[in-house]
């Protein structure tokens, strides 16, 4: 089933204890340790920024990349000789069968990922089927994938599904203004959309496909996954309420720019709503000629759906 024949595919459970010094001296042997490949610094340092702007409580967040044929390649020798058992995903993502997803590990710091990505995270290959995953590197001591792995393959796939080949990484963070924003009403997409757009002019640029939005889910839950897949047919970015945002992006710059971005819209709309005496009823904001003039001159592929009604 892909990278790896194996008889096992149903024993144990998928933190179970994995041949990890055999492959360890065969990966010494044959190239650069996985945590030096650019790949897992620029996974180790999505990490570390979004900390820095506190959108990491404790083990709040989370992320995922989908690697490459050659990200593969250059990985492939430090790979367990006896992978986890399979672990079923909450939705099938055929199209990712045989790939293999870098993610962070269930209860981790993300902080903490520079300095012990191994521990912190971690290597699964998805099924031939795109029904399961299992572990083939990192999650030293018992680890296993963060409770989202079937969101962040979920989102994968409906981009993916959507035209958008390219999209490769999921970030899921707890920016503090989106949060805030989701206790004052109950906000649709379009609405959502219209007021991170119209709070500053990078709003659009960064998510020209809009913002969706869903009410309270519980975390790792496949009703999560299940939201997450539905937002990512048509947006690249979901503000789950009290929870935090999901956003897809074709690389670990864009995915993080994306929610910085959105971050700071929010956070200029409570800091000008405040200043007004608690209203949104402004006297400026940029208006929808203005919003078309960005999409024309930027060539933004913008969903203009999120700005009716």
């Amino acid at each position: 089933m892909g990278l790896f024949d194996s008889a096992q595919d149903v024993l144990g459970r998928a933190g179970e204890a994995l041949d990890k010094g055999v492959v360890a001296a065969r990966g010494a042997v044959s190239g650069m340790a996985v945590e030096q490949h650019a790949v897992a610094r620029g996974f180790a340092r999505v990490c570390k920024e979004g900390w820095r702007q506190g959108w990491h409580e404790r083990n709040g967040g989370n992320l995922t990349c989908l690697l490459s044929a050659e990200q593969v390649e250059q990985c492939a020798s430090f790979f367990y000789t006896t992978p986890s058992s399979w672990v079923p995903f909450s939705q099938e993502v055929p199209c990712l069968a045989g790939r293999v997803l870098l993610t962070t590990a269930a209860g981790a710091h993300l902080r903490n990922v520079p300095d012990a990505l191994e521990e912190n995270a971690g290597m699964v290959e998805v099924s031939s089927d795109g029904s399961a995953w299992r572990i083939v590197w990192g999650f030293r001591n018992e680890g296993r994938p963060t409770s989202e792995i079937s969101a962040h393959a979920s989102c994968l796939a409906a981009r993916q599904a959507a035209g958008f080949a390219r999209a490769s990484v999921v970030y899921h963070a707890h920016p503090s203004n989106l949060i805030a924003l989701t206790l004052l009403r109950s906000w649709d997409s379009a609405r959502l959309t219209r007021t991170l757009w119209e709070s500053m002019a990078e709003g659009i640029i960064a998510a020209p496909y809009g913002v969706c939005v869903a009410g309270w889910i519980t975390p790792g839950t496949p009703e999560l996954a299940q939201a997450c897949q539905d937002a990512m047919e048509t947006a690249n970015a979901l503000v789950m309420a009290q929870h935090g945002v999901f956003c897809c992006g074709y690389d670990f710059d864009d995915a993080f720019s994306t929610v910085h971005t959105l971050e700071k819209a929010a956070g200029i709309y409570l800091t000008a709503r405040a200043a007004n005496g608690g209203s949104d009823d402004f006297e400026n904001g940029i208006p929808l000629e203005g919003l078309r003039d960005l999409a024309q001159r930027y060539n933004l592929p913008v969903n203009w759906e999120f700005l009716e009604g």
